[in-house]
């Protein structure tokens, strides 16, 4: 694959994303309440409210009014031999929204002139890292390598990309999205199908998850995660960007680390260490006393995996970065390209800029392509620095605001001297309100306050969303308001994927998505009430509140997430 200054788009959205979210004596909880009148069954064993033949009568809940919870603790349970909870989900409480002023914006200290208005509602997905299973390319004995070698859930992530469009498409119905960002890892493994099912999803095709034999471990049509299906597509509508991660443009999300374990992906013969899976599907569960509901494809353990001999495929072949950016074009959702340009193709390069993000509203979106050629972290090398510093002050010049978006954020840029020199950057554009990205599988919400000596508008908020591939499964709305009183509020709310009545398979892959984590495999990525449904704080820069003032009133979308049951 080549190298080449890594797709790990920073998309800088310039747009005032200066978010308050961490550990804050001053955080005040504001009552969500119910969310939704139908409620929406979540746990594995009912029904789910989701009819994709007609428009939702009401808004689907959000985790303001009820969360996908276990029966069982998600944590490690496997000193518990008592497997009979392990897997099963029932609707939680809702989780209300935490006001955070961790940037220290204190008191308005402007009159304000007018009612808090809507300026951006973004949705976000982060880390499906669809996966052939059955490529010989593959760690699945490689755990003292990486803990995300195997999951008893992989079987399953084309699914858990489709069921989480088909949840944010509902809500378009009541306020469209601005627009949508997906910030890396959409793919796990470099493999031409890979890449083609997930553009599949995105543009509303018959995607069919196998590879090599035709398999139909459980004979039936959609019944088990090789079968095809009908993708609806991301909503033709609603604009979606694209950032590179790292599994999106290394091996294994790792590249020179573990390449040379890797057997030949289009092959029929694995290496030593590297391991394929072999479709199967148990008449009942492995273990006696693991639960048989909610009906699914029942997996054996990871051990009666291990295949050293696969049927070949030439769709199985890596892709290089020129691949991952030349699928964005051509696509039937908007834009084309999905952020990247002509000049992106030309020079190999996934950082961009999008200009005018949505239209009259003096916001820039940057995406900074953070990923290393070295191993799974991110880097800030100095062409990097340098790049985006020029960027920062074209916006700053521009009088616009910025969000940044990149899969990599401070917390996963793996020399510390990097790190401080990025997060020094963006503090020192007082036009910087958000960095937006994912990869550590887990919502976390970090204040990066202004240094010492600054105003506050110096200061920015971090905003990570766990996976969709691991438990908890999550996406999440952020929407930028103007109180227009010199401040502004960014609100994320954490939102689960609705199980459609016709698309019931996904129930099985949520069950071990949860079963992963309690047997011992990856660690729950929900964060902490904190991380989660939180309003964030913070200051515009004056030239900038003077201009959103003249901006016409929209209302706040968030807030119907509380009010409208």
């Amino acid at each position: 694959m080549s190298s080449f200054f890594h797709i790990s788009t920073v998309a800088v959205l310039m747009v005032f994303l200066i978010v308050a979210c961490d550990d804050d004596p001053g955080k005040v909880a504001i009552d969500g309440g119910s969310d939704s009148g139908t409620g929406g069954d979540t746990d594995t064993d009912a029904d789910t409210d989701t009819d994709t033949d007609t428009s939702p009568v009401s808004r689907p809940p959000t985790t303001l009014a009820q969360t996908v919870a276990g029966l069982a603790p998600a944590q490690d349970l496997s000193d518990n031999p008592d497997r009979t909870l392990w897997g099963l989900t029932e609707p939680g409480p809702g989780e209300p929204y935490l006001y955070l002023d961790d940037l220290g914006v204190g008191a308005a200290t402007e009159t304000p002139v007018g009612e808090p208005s809507s300026l951006l509602y973004i949705w976000q997905i982060t880390d499906a890292q669809i996966v052939d299973e059955e490529s010989p390319a593959r760690l699945i004995n490689g755990d003292f390598y990486t803990e995300s070698a195997y999951r008893n859930q992989e079987s399953w992530t084309s699914q858990f990309l489709e069921a989480s469009i088909r949840t944010g498409n509902d809500f378009v119905d009541f306020r469209p999205f601005d627009f949508a960002l997906l910030t890396g890892d959409m793919i796990d493994n470099i493999h031409k199908n890979e890449l083609e099912w997930f553009m599949q999803v995105m543009d509303g095709h018959i995607v069919h998850p196998d590879s090599g034999d035709d398999d139909d471990p459980l004979p039936g049509e959609e019944n088990d995660p090789h079968d095809p299906f009908q993708a609806e597509g991301f909503h033709q509508s609603i604009p979606w960007y694209s950032t590179a991660g790292n599994h999106d443009l290394l091996e294994l999300g790792n590249g020179p680390l573990l390449a040379p374990l890797l057997a030949d992906p289009t092959g029929d013969t694995t290496s030593w260490l590297s391991k394929a899976v072999i479709p199967t599907c148990l008449d009942e569960p492995w273990y006696d006393d693991e639960s048989p509901s909610p009906q699914r494809c029942y997996l054996p353990p990871k051990d009666q995996f291990t295949s050293s001999s696969v049927v070949p495929d030439s769709q199985r072949a890596f892709i290089d970065s020129y691949d991952w950016l030349f699928a964005h074009f051509g696509s039937s959702t908007i834009p084309d390209g999905h952020g990247y340009t002509q000049n992106s193709l030309d020079y190999v390069i996934g950082s961009y800029v999008t200009q005018n993000i949505v239209p009259g509203i003096p916001f820039v979106l940057i995406s900074i392509d953070m990923v290393s050629n070295s191993g799974q972290w991110g880097t800030f090398d100095q062409a990097r620095h340098d790049w985006l510093e020029a960027r920062l002050i074209d916006a700053e010049n521009a009088g616009q605001m910025v969000i940044v978006i990149s899969h990599h954020t401070g917390h996963s840029l793996d020399d510390a001297d990097e790190r401080d020199d990025f997060i020094s950057m963006l503090n020192e554009y007082p036009n910087v309100i958000a960095h937006i990205g994912g990869h550590t599988h887990a919502n976390r919400i970090t204040p990066r306050p202004a240094p010492t000596g600054y105003e506050a508008e110096h200061g920015y908020w971090e905003i990570e969303t766990s996976a969709i591939v691991d438990w908890p499964q999550q996406m999440r709305f952020i929407e930028i308001v103007d109180n227009r009183d010199g401040t502004g509020e960014i609100y994320c709310t954490i939102v689960d994927y609705q199980i459609p009545v016709d698309f019931q398979v996904v129930e099985g892959g949520r069950f071990y998505a949860l079963f992963d984590v309690q047997s011992g495999g990856e660690v729950s990525g929900a964060g902490v009430p904190d991380d989660r449904n939180v309003i964030l704080r913070f200051a515009w820069p004056q030239y900038i509140a003077d201009a959103l003032a003249m901006l016409p009133h929209r209302e706040i979308e968030s807030l119907n997430f509380e009010t409208d049951q």
